[in-house]
């Protein structure tokens, strides 16, 4: 156990190597603070009334421990970090739900709040507004391109992917939509909506899948026998995250 130290429960500095704690308990009012550190693992602890405090360095990793009272801040000293936190659990899982430290590494949660009008050949559905864009906890604007509705994997893993979008039929006659989701310009998933004449149809595709760091992908609709209006509305939604 790291109890009732004078300023720090346990304090890492420019190490890359990696260090591994396992069982280990930080308690009452000391904080643990790594800054510019790579490959440091808390596993199946307990930190209670104890700040987490990161700064700079590479991978590391805060995971299936026993949690209490716990405030985490990144970038303390103005470098973001690469800190992941899995599977910890509150203490007391009725009262104690601010400590519930479980933070998914690559995040994404966006909404569509403009029209894209008179689509019928393949094109990027883009998601303009952003809900939650982070990485590691920490905000972060490259992981999608608004401009273009293309994503960035940074870490190679298991990623879910879920899109929805509101898609009006402007034409005399039913048409046939497909809406696709591509992995580096590879459609890895797709589905087929009919959708009749001047209604809306709310539709959507998912998948689950391995990506490698660098690999992009998009979410695309196209119409084989008409043209379609992807609407502004609040339902249309797109949501990655990393589960690996």
């Amino acid at each position: 156990s790291f109890n009732h130290n004078s300023n720090y429960a346990i304090y890492g500095k420019d190490f890359s190597v990696g260090v591994s704690m396992v069982g280990c308990h930080a308690h009452a009012n000391d904080s643990i603070f790594l800054e510019n550190c790579s490959g440091f693992r808390f596993i199946g602890g307990e930190i209670r009334y104890t700040d987490i405090k990161l700064d700079g360095g590479g991978l590391n990793s805060f995971k299936d421990n026993l949690v209490e009272n716990v405030n985490v801040s990144h970038a303390e000293n103005g470098n973001k970090d690469m800190t992941e936190f899995n599977n910890n659990t509150p203490a007391n899982i009725e009262t104690d739900v601010s400590g519930f430290l479980n933070t998914p590494n690559y995040l994404i949660e966006r909404y569509k709040t403009t029209k894209q009008s008179g689509i019928n050949s393949e094109t990027n559905i883009i998601y303009n507004t952003n809900r939650t864009q982070h990485l590691f906890g920490q905000a972060n604007s490259v992981l999608y391109d608004s401009a273009t509705g293309v994503g960035t994997i940074f870490q190679r893993g298991i990623y879910n992917i879920n899109a929805n979008v509101a898609v009006e039929n402007t034409t005399s006659s039913s048409v046939d939509v497909e809406l696709a989701i591509y992995r580096n310009d590879s459609r890895i998933q797709r589905h087929t909506y009919s959708i009749g004449s001047g209604s809306v149809q709310l539709i959507d595709i998912s998948t689950i899948k391995i990506f490698d760091k660098d690999d992009t992908w998009k979410i695309t609709i196209r119409s084989s026998n008409g043209s379609v209006d992807v609407l502004s509305a609040s339902e249309a939604h797109l949501l990655a995250y990393k589960l690996n």
